[in-house]
């Protein structure tokens, strides 16, 4: 099916384009930005991502954005296009979700205003300190919802500067969104551990390479996580990662993520296997610049990260622990 979903993407591509105009932008391969007007006469921008196996599998991945969008109206919208998504699996999508965003969906709507810092219900510092505490135990033990559920019932997320981290659910059957928080502990954490390159630019698309070193999987995940949170990290058209580690058996570990960058994480991966990288995890960014490269993206991809990974010691099998210390950008 993958040379049909080409075909089908491309298709509606052509078509939102004629049909949306300079409301129509694209930002990426298979990614892009519409601006519409509500019939309420709201603004809402829908920043779209078309997997590889879109449509016949997989659906969009979206995420809105307006000053006026307060979470309660986040979720309701977030519900209609799931409903959507799963009824119309298996065909393209994007033009019905913006017939319903732009229609239906405004009767859902609050447009409550977030409190502001004297509202909030949070007062007692403590209070917030536990608040964030419990956020990295519910998160590893229930899940990033029952994250979300602990922050609104402590009142926490304002009231101790908790940021956004646009994170992928896995959920391919639905449509995909954009959301979770990360504490301020586990982003000193990793802030600290992060390692990031020198960015390569080539015809306006720039590629940035960013690594630590893992010993779980709950590393991977967090690590992503915390570099996600960076809103410029967050804002790049691509950030494919892979990851080579050694469980406490003594199995290897190791997987990637293209991030709509077709092929792009099991080259990435390729890369961690030739060089015997161990107990490593690797991103690299591209903030596509609007000019397509072909398989010269690719070079740029692994050159990158090849190169920060020699500087840091991730070759012939070391951990990466001997590199802590030698030099290198720490932190965004």
């Amino acid at each position: 099916m993958a040379d049909g979903d080409a075909q089908e993407r491309a298709d509606e591509l052509e078509a939102l384009a004629a049909i949306f105009c300079d409301d129509f932008r694209l930002v990426g391969e298979d990614t892009f930005e519409l601006s519409l007007t509500m019939a309420d006469g709201h603004e809402l921008v829908l920043h779209c991502a078309l997997p590889p196996s879109y449509p016949s599998e997989a659906s969009p991945v979206y995420e809105l954005r307006a000053e006026w969008l307060h979470p309660a109206d986040e979720a309701a919208l977030a519900a209609g296009l799931e409903s959507l998504s799963m009824e119309g699996k298996g065909e393209v999508q994007v033009f019905k979700w913006t017939e319903w965003l732009r229609d239906d969906a405004p009767s859902l709507l609050s447009y409550s205003s977030p409190p502001s810092a004297a509202q909030a219900p949070l007062e007692d510092a403590d209070a917030a300190a536990a608040a964030v505490a419990a956020l990295e135990l519910e998160e590893e033990e229930c899940g990033s919802d029952a994250v979300l559920a602990v922050l609104s019932d402590h009142g926490a997320l304002e009231a101790v500067g908790v940021s956004p981290v646009q994170e992928q659910h896995a959920d391919l059957h639905g449509a995909v969104r954009l959301s979770g928080p990360v504490s301020p502990a586990l982003v000193q954490k990793w802030e600290e551990a992060i390692q990031h390159g020198e960015p390569f630019t080539d015809r306006k698309s720039t590629f940035q390479a960013h690594l630590a070193s893992v010993e779980s999987l709950q590393d991977v995940e967090s690590m992503v996580r915390v570099l996600k949170s960076n809103n410029k990290i967050a804002r790049a058209t691509h950030n494919i990662m892979a990851y080579r580690l050694k469980s406490e058996n003594g199995n290897l570990l190791s997987d990637c993520d293209d991030d709509g960058e077709s092929a792009a994480g099991g080259r990435l991966l390729h890369l961690l296997d030739i060089i015997s990288a161990t107990n490593v995890c690797v991103v690299v960014s591209r903030w596509y610049g609007g000019i397509q490269l072909g398989p010269d993206r690719f070079k740029h991809i692994n050159n990158v990260a090849r190169q920060l990974l020699a500087q840091h010691g991730h070759a012939g099998g070391e951990s990466g622990a001997s590199a802590k210390g030698k030099g290198g950008k720490k932190g965004k």
